[in-house]
């Protein structure tokens, strides 16, 4: 997920988004400090499983 949000900041692209979605708690807080660490402001978290997300 940060392999593909950090391109996007570095090249100037506002508007892109990354989605991260994980059915694990643990995984997303993991995922959300590593965001974090880097400043990365373009990944939104989602928690559950893809079959249900909208």
């Amino acid at each position: 997920m940060i392999m593909l949000a950090q391109p996007l900041v570095d090249a100037g692209v506002a508007a892109g988004t990354v989605t991260y979605l994980d059915m694990s708690m643990a995984s997303r807080t993991i995922a959300e400090d590593r965001a974090a660490a880097r400043g990365l402001t373009n990944i939104r978290f989602v928690a559950g499983e893809i079959e249900t997300v909208g």
